[in-house]
């Protein structure tokens, strides 16, 4: 049974949010590609986590930047760097974009836990019977 009328394929393929002008593809947060891959990204810390031991910051930080970079942030549009260079979307750029960009990380995940953005647009609100 649901109430939240989340669209499936939006939620795993993602929607067009513009950032500055760079149309961004994002996902939403927690989709099952993104607890697929933080699960996998964690097995060589299984122990530390089921015994409640701290993972480094770095190392928990940068799973969180993979898991992103090919989960969440999915694609991008007119992406031209300072140079004037094109930037083709991958999942390593996008990577290397949330890594050195806070900012663009910051709002890929507002935008990716953003619930709104991922509805279906026909559905506009759950009817009590």
């Amino acid at each position: 049974m649901l109430i939240t009328p989340i669209n499936k394929s939006k939620e795993i393929d993602g929607v067009q949010v513009s950032y500055y002008g760079v149309n961004l593809i994002v996902a939403r947060a927690n989709n099952t590609n993104f607890k697929h891959m933080f699960r996998t990204l964690t097995v060589p810390y299984k122990y530390q986590i089921e015994n409640n031991q701290s993972i480094p910051d770095d190392v928990s930080e940068d799973i969180m930047l993979k898991c992103y970079a090919a989960t969440i942030l999915v694609g991008w549009n007119s992406f031209v760097d300072p140079d004037g260079n094109k930037v083709p979307y991958s999942k390593e750029n996008a990577y290397s974009l949330l890594k050195d960009d806070d900012d663009v990380y910051e709002f890929v995940k507002n935008q990716s836990n953003n619930m709104d953005i991922f509805l279906n647009k026909e559905v506009k609100e759950t009817k009590v019977k």
